[in-house]
């Protein structure tokens, strides 16, 4: 009986705490006519595109092979493609330096692209390496994969 004094009153001082504790990770709810953090529209005519140095803008015929690497067909914005072959030592300095800003953020998709950042593999015979910049709220990113270089009939960068 004495125990049960003592305990009663920890046991209910525990579950206060752990109330407190439990309201103070949620968010607030303000209710439906509060203010909504949104991003801020883009001006008008202003479009995204990439630019990374020694990488062309591919023909792209079709656009499925993105659903592979879990990309949306809508959110694309700009596509570059680097099709010299080869080991990531032979590739540009500032393009090695690109290409692993993507993997710190978790944006390279792909075995094959973790294996020629980490495990020697060299861009093949036939390959392409892609930079694909994706609109994503709350900012747009960056994702990196290797996939079958882009066919062009005429062997000359085309526009996304």
């Amino acid at each position: 009986m004495f125990d049960l004094v003592f305990l009663v009153p920890l046991v209910v001082l525990y579950l206060v705490a752990m109330a407190i504790l439990i309201s103070l990770g949620r968010p607030p709810h303000l209710g439906p006519n509060a203010p909504r953090l949104t991003r801020a529209p883009d001006p008008p005519g202003a479009e995204l595109r990439l630019w990374i140095e020694g990488t062309e803008r591919p023909l792209l015929r079709s656009t499925g092979f993105l659903a592979a690497f879990g990309l949306e067909v809508r959110r694309l914005r700009d596509i570059r493609v680097y099709e010299h072959g080869g080991e990531l030592e032979s590739f540009p300095a500032r393009l090695i330096a690109l290409l692993f800003d993507p993997y710190t953020r978790g944006a390279v998709r792909g075995a094959d692209a973790m294996a020629l950042l980490f495990h020697g593999r060299p861009l093949g015979e036939g390959e392409a390496l892609y930079f694909a910049l994706i609109d994503l709220p709350p900012e747009p990113s960056v994702v990196a994969f290797i996939d079958r270089r882009p066919v062009d009939r005429n062997d000359r960068p085309a526009r996304v």
